[in-house]
Protein backbone atom coordinates (compact mmCIF):
# COMPACT_ATOMS: atom_id res chain seq x y z
CA UNK A 1 0.00 0.00 0.00
CA UNK A 2 1.14 3.54 -0.78
CA UNK A 3 1.79 5.60 2.37
CA UNK A 4 -0.95 8.26 2.68
CA UNK A 5 1.36 11.29 2.32
CA UNK A 6 3.61 9.93 -0.41
CA UNK A 7 2.62 10.99 -3.95
CA UNK A 8 1.97 8.19 -6.42
CA UNK A 9 4.01 7.96 -9.62
CA UNK A 10 1.18 9.65 -11.53
CA UNK A 11 1.02 12.47 -8.97
CA UNK A 12 4.77 12.92 -9.24
CA UNK A 13 4.43 13.33 -13.02
CA UNK A 14 1.67 15.89 -12.56
CA UNK A 15 3.83 17.76 -10.06
CA UNK A 16 6.67 17.99 -12.57
CA UNK A 17 6.77 21.45 -14.11
CA UNK A 18 5.53 20.37 -17.55
CA UNK A 19 2.66 18.33 -16.12
CA UNK A 20 1.73 20.99 -13.57
CA UNK A 21 1.53 23.71 -16.23
CA UNK A 22 -0.67 21.60 -18.50
CA UNK A 23 -2.99 20.74 -15.59
CA UNK A 24 -3.13 24.41 -14.59
CA UNK A 25 -4.02 25.47 -18.15
CA UNK A 26 -6.79 22.85 -18.25
CA UNK A 27 -8.13 24.24 -14.98
CA UNK A 28 -8.04 27.75 -16.47
CA UNK A 29 -10.13 26.55 -19.43
CA UNK A 30 -12.53 24.79 -17.06
CA UNK A 31 -12.92 28.06 -15.09
CA UNK A 32 -13.98 29.75 -18.35
CA UNK A 33 -10.84 31.85 -18.72
CA UNK A 34 -10.83 33.16 -22.26
CA UNK A 35 -8.80 31.25 -24.89
CA UNK A 36 -6.72 34.43 -25.28
CA UNK A 37 -5.84 34.38 -21.55
CA UNK A 38 -4.94 30.68 -21.64
CA UNK A 39 -2.79 31.30 -24.71
CA UNK A 40 -1.10 34.22 -22.91
CA UNK A 41 -0.30 31.99 -19.90
CA UNK A 42 1.08 29.26 -22.13
CA UNK A 43 3.25 31.67 -24.12
CA UNK A 44 4.78 33.33 -21.08
CA UNK A 45 5.41 30.24 -18.94
CA UNK A 46 7.02 28.20 -21.72
CA UNK A 47 10.37 30.06 -21.55
CA UNK A 48 10.59 29.28 -17.81
CA UNK A 49 10.15 25.56 -18.58
CA UNK A 50 13.00 25.83 -21.08
CA UNK A 51 15.10 27.60 -18.45
CA UNK A 52 14.76 25.12 -15.55
CA UNK A 53 13.69 21.94 -17.38
CA UNK A 54 10.24 20.43 -17.69
CA UNK A 55 10.96 17.32 -15.59
CA UNK A 56 11.86 19.23 -12.41
CA UNK A 57 9.40 18.88 -9.52
CA UNK A 58 7.63 22.19 -8.86
CA UNK A 59 8.55 21.85 -5.16
CA UNK A 60 12.25 21.75 -6.13
CA UNK A 61 12.23 25.06 -8.02
CA UNK A 62 14.32 27.55 -6.06
CA UNK A 63 14.20 31.28 -5.58
CA UNK A 64 17.70 31.47 -7.09
CA UNK A 65 16.51 29.78 -10.31
CA UNK A 66 13.64 32.24 -10.60
CA UNK A 67 15.95 35.23 -10.03
CA UNK A 68 18.41 33.91 -12.62
CA UNK A 69 15.56 33.50 -15.10
CA UNK A 70 14.39 37.10 -14.76
CA UNK A 71 17.98 38.29 -14.94
CA UNK A 72 17.99 37.22 -18.59
CA UNK A 73 14.81 39.11 -19.51
CA UNK A 74 15.46 42.56 -20.91
CA UNK A 75 12.33 44.18 -22.32
CA UNK A 76 9.73 45.73 -20.04
CA UNK A 77 6.72 44.06 -21.69
CA UNK A 78 8.22 40.55 -21.69
CA UNK A 79 9.40 40.84 -18.09
CA UNK A 80 5.98 42.03 -16.91
CA UNK A 81 4.10 39.39 -18.92
CA UNK A 82 6.29 36.52 -17.69
CA UNK A 83 5.96 37.75 -14.11
CA UNK A 84 2.14 37.87 -14.33
CA UNK A 85 1.91 34.38 -15.83
CA UNK A 86 4.32 32.80 -13.31
CA UNK A 87 2.63 34.50 -10.36
CA UNK A 88 -0.75 33.03 -11.32
CA UNK A 89 0.84 29.61 -11.90
CA UNK A 90 2.68 29.45 -8.55
CA UNK A 91 -0.41 30.67 -6.69
CA UNK A 92 -2.33 27.80 -8.31
CA UNK A 93 0.43 25.39 -7.23
CA UNK A 94 0.02 26.57 -3.62
CA UNK A 95 -3.73 25.91 -3.78
CA UNK A 96 -3.01 22.42 -5.10
CA UNK A 97 -0.52 21.87 -2.21
CA UNK A 98 2.32 21.20 -4.66
CA UNK A 99 4.34 23.86 -2.82
CA UNK A 100 4.03 25.56 0.54
CA UNK A 101 5.50 28.89 -0.59
CA UNK A 102 6.01 30.44 -4.01
CA UNK A 103 9.64 30.73 -5.20
CA UNK A 104 8.58 33.92 -6.97
CA UNK A 105 9.43 36.39 -4.18
CA UNK A 106 10.40 39.27 -6.47
CA UNK A 107 8.19 42.34 -6.59
CA UNK A 108 6.21 42.90 -9.76
CA UNK A 109 8.33 44.85 -12.28
CA UNK A 110 7.30 48.46 -12.73
CA UNK A 111 5.79 49.21 -16.11
CA UNK A 112 5.77 52.72 -17.50
CA UNK A 113 2.24 54.11 -17.36
CA UNK A 114 2.04 55.45 -20.91
CA UNK A 115 -0.55 58.01 -21.92
CA UNK A 116 -2.40 56.49 -24.86
CA UNK A 117 -3.90 58.40 -27.75
CA UNK A 118 -7.69 58.32 -28.17
CA UNK A 119 -10.03 58.66 -31.13
CA UNK A 120 -11.78 61.99 -31.60
CA UNK A 121 -15.23 62.39 -33.12
CA UNK A 122 -13.39 63.55 -36.25
CA UNK A 123 -11.44 60.26 -36.35
CA UNK A 124 -14.72 58.35 -35.95
CA UNK A 125 -16.38 60.30 -38.77
CA UNK A 126 -13.42 59.73 -41.11
CA UNK A 127 -13.63 55.98 -40.42
CA UNK A 128 -17.37 56.03 -41.13
CA UNK A 129 -16.74 57.82 -44.45
CA UNK A 130 -14.02 55.29 -45.30
CA UNK A 131 -16.54 52.42 -45.16
CA UNK A 132 -17.34 51.26 -48.69
CA UNK A 133 -18.22 48.29 -50.87
CA UNK A 134 -20.52 45.32 -50.24
CA UNK A 135 -20.07 45.53 -46.48
CA UNK A 136 -20.59 49.27 -46.10
CA UNK A 137 -23.66 48.94 -43.84
CA UNK A 138 -22.03 46.27 -41.67
CA UNK A 139 -18.77 48.17 -41.28
CA UNK A 140 -20.57 51.41 -40.36
CA UNK A 141 -22.64 49.55 -37.75
CA UNK A 142 -19.48 47.97 -36.30
CA UNK A 143 -17.68 51.33 -36.05
CA UNK A 144 -20.67 52.83 -34.24
CA UNK A 145 -20.97 49.83 -31.89
CA UNK A 146 -17.26 49.98 -31.01
CA UNK A 147 -17.49 53.75 -30.50
CA UNK A 148 -20.59 53.61 -28.26
CA UNK A 149 -19.94 50.46 -26.22
CA UNK A 150 -16.14 50.10 -26.03
CA UNK A 151 -16.54 46.34 -26.41
CA UNK A 152 -13.59 44.00 -26.72
CA UNK A 153 -13.05 42.24 -30.04
CA UNK A 154 -14.10 38.89 -28.55
CA UNK A 155 -17.27 40.46 -27.16
CA UNK A 156 -18.16 41.90 -30.56
CA UNK A 157 -17.49 38.51 -32.16
CA UNK A 158 -19.91 36.79 -29.76
CA UNK A 159 -22.79 39.21 -30.37
CA UNK A 160 -25.96 37.63 -31.72
CA UNK A 161 -28.99 39.23 -33.32
CA UNK A 162 -31.05 38.30 -30.27
CA UNK A 163 -28.70 40.27 -28.01
CA UNK A 164 -29.78 43.59 -29.59
CA UNK A 165 -32.84 45.61 -28.52
CA UNK A 166 -33.24 48.53 -30.93
CA UNK A 167 -36.26 49.95 -29.07
CA UNK A 168 -34.42 50.07 -25.73
CA UNK A 169 -31.06 50.85 -27.40
CA UNK A 170 -29.38 48.09 -25.41
CA UNK A 171 -27.01 45.25 -26.27
CA UNK A 172 -26.28 42.23 -24.09
CA UNK A 173 -22.51 41.80 -24.01
CA UNK A 174 -20.92 38.46 -23.09
CA UNK A 175 -17.54 39.25 -21.61
CA UNK A 176 -14.63 37.33 -20.12
CA UNK A 177 -15.65 34.28 -18.10
CA UNK A 178 -19.10 34.41 -19.80
CA UNK A 179 -20.07 37.34 -17.56
CA UNK A 180 -22.92 39.31 -19.08
CA UNK A 181 -23.66 43.02 -18.91
CA UNK A 182 -26.12 45.38 -20.60
CA UNK A 183 -24.67 48.37 -22.43
CA UNK A 184 -26.57 51.18 -24.14
CA UNK A 185 -25.87 52.73 -27.54
CA UNK A 186 -26.77 56.00 -29.25
CA UNK A 187 -29.53 56.89 -31.70
CA UNK A 188 -26.90 57.09 -34.46
CA UNK A 189 -25.74 53.58 -33.62
CA UNK A 190 -29.33 52.31 -33.56
CA UNK A 191 -29.93 53.74 -37.04
CA UNK A 192 -26.73 52.16 -38.40
CA UNK A 193 -27.54 48.75 -36.87
CA UNK A 194 -31.17 48.92 -38.07
CA UNK A 195 -30.06 49.62 -41.67
CA UNK A 196 -27.56 46.77 -41.45
CA UNK A 197 -30.10 44.31 -40.01
CA UNK A 198 -32.50 44.99 -42.89
CA UNK A 199 -29.82 43.95 -45.38
CA UNK A 200 -27.95 41.15 -43.55
CA UNK A 201 -28.42 37.44 -44.36
CA UNK A 202 -30.48 35.41 -41.90
CA UNK A 203 -28.20 34.17 -39.12
CA UNK A 204 -28.14 34.10 -35.33
CA UNK A 205 -24.73 35.82 -35.50
CA UNK A 206 -24.95 39.60 -35.59
CA UNK A 207 -21.87 40.24 -37.71
CA UNK A 208 -21.59 38.41 -41.05
CA UNK A 209 -18.55 38.19 -43.34
CA UNK A 210 -18.61 39.34 -46.98
CA UNK A 211 -18.95 35.65 -47.93
CA UNK A 212 -22.09 35.27 -45.85
CA UNK A 213 -20.49 33.37 -42.96
CA UNK A 214 -19.47 34.16 -39.40
CA UNK A 215 -17.37 37.33 -39.10
CA UNK A 216 -14.47 36.46 -36.79
CA UNK A 217 -12.60 38.73 -34.38
CA UNK A 218 -9.55 38.47 -36.66
CA UNK A 219 -11.60 39.64 -39.67
CA UNK A 220 -13.02 42.49 -37.61
CA UNK A 221 -9.54 43.51 -36.47
CA UNK A 222 -8.26 43.61 -40.05
CA UNK A 223 -11.31 45.60 -41.17
CA UNK A 224 -10.83 48.25 -38.45
CA UNK A 225 -7.09 48.47 -39.17
CA UNK A 226 -7.90 49.02 -42.85
CA UNK A 227 -10.32 51.85 -41.97
CA UNK A 228 -7.71 53.42 -39.66
CA UNK A 229 -5.15 53.44 -42.48
CA UNK A 230 -7.65 54.83 -45.02
CA UNK A 231 -8.64 57.55 -42.55
CA UNK A 232 -4.99 58.61 -42.11
CA UNK A 233 -5.28 58.65 -38.33
CA UNK A 234 -1.93 59.96 -37.12
CA UNK A 235 -1.12 57.51 -34.33
CA UNK A 236 -0.87 53.77 -33.80
CA UNK A 237 -4.42 52.56 -33.19
CA UNK A 238 -6.45 49.34 -33.11
CA UNK A 239 -9.99 48.21 -32.19
CA UNK A 240 -8.92 48.44 -28.53
CA UNK A 241 -8.45 52.21 -28.99
CA UNK A 242 -12.26 52.53 -29.12
CA UNK A 243 -12.35 51.06 -25.62
CA UNK A 244 -9.81 53.50 -24.25
CA UNK A 245 -11.55 56.39 -26.02
CA UNK A 246 -14.93 55.55 -24.45
CA UNK A 247 -13.37 55.33 -20.99
CA UNK A 248 -11.86 58.81 -21.38
CA UNK A 249 -15.17 60.27 -22.66
CA UNK A 250 -17.06 58.76 -19.73
CA UNK A 251 -14.53 60.01 -17.17
CA UNK A 252 -14.54 63.47 -18.79
CA UNK A 253 -18.33 63.50 -18.38
CA UNK A 254 -17.75 62.75 -14.66
CA UNK A 255 -19.29 59.28 -14.86
CA UNK A 256 -18.53 57.31 -11.69
CA UNK A 257 -15.42 55.07 -12.00
CA UNK A 258 -17.59 52.19 -10.71
CA UNK A 259 -20.01 52.75 -13.59
CA UNK A 260 -17.09 52.91 -16.05
CA UNK A 261 -15.84 49.62 -14.59
CA UNK A 262 -19.26 48.02 -15.22
CA UNK A 263 -19.67 49.44 -18.73
CA UNK A 264 -16.24 48.14 -19.79
CA UNK A 265 -16.64 44.80 -17.98
CA UNK A 266 -13.56 45.06 -15.76
CA UNK A 267 -13.23 43.01 -12.59
CA UNK A 268 -11.36 45.78 -10.77
CA UNK A 269 -10.82 49.53 -10.88
CA UNK A 270 -7.14 49.14 -11.80
CA UNK A 271 -7.78 49.31 -15.56
CA UNK A 272 -10.09 52.30 -15.10
CA UNK A 273 -7.23 54.04 -13.27
CA UNK A 274 -4.96 53.39 -16.24
CA UNK A 275 -7.55 54.68 -18.70
CA UNK A 276 -7.94 57.84 -16.61
CA UNK A 277 -4.33 58.92 -17.26
CA UNK A 278 -5.24 60.68 -20.51
CA UNK A 279 -8.22 62.38 -18.86
CA UNK A 280 -6.05 63.57 -15.97
CA UNK A 281 -3.41 64.87 -18.37
CA UNK A 282 -5.95 66.89 -20.35
CA UNK A 283 -7.48 68.35 -17.17
CA UNK A 284 -4.06 69.31 -15.84
CA UNK A 285 -3.09 71.03 -19.12
CA UNK A 286 -6.37 72.98 -19.19
CA UNK A 287 -5.88 74.05 -15.54
CA UNK A 288 -2.33 75.25 -16.31
CA UNK A 289 -3.56 77.29 -19.29
CA UNK A 290 -6.26 78.94 -17.18
CA UNK A 291 -3.58 80.00 -14.67
CA UNK A 292 -1.14 81.08 -17.38
CA UNK A 293 -3.79 83.15 -19.16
Amino acid sequence: MTPPNKPTHREQLIRQLDGAIETWLLDCSYENRSPKTVSFYREFTRPFVDHVGGDIQVADITEAQVRAYFGKVSTEYVKSSRFRALRVFFNWCKRQHYISESPLVLHAPKVRDRVKETFTTGDRDRMLRACAGRCLLRDRAIVWMFWDTGCRLGEMERMEEGHISLDARLVRVIGKGNKERMVSFSLDCRKAVWEYLKAKPESKHLWISNKGGFFSARGMHLMIRRLILKSKIGFRASPHTFRHSLAVRLLSAEVSPLDVQYILGHTSLEMVRRYSRHHQEQRAIEAMRRVQG
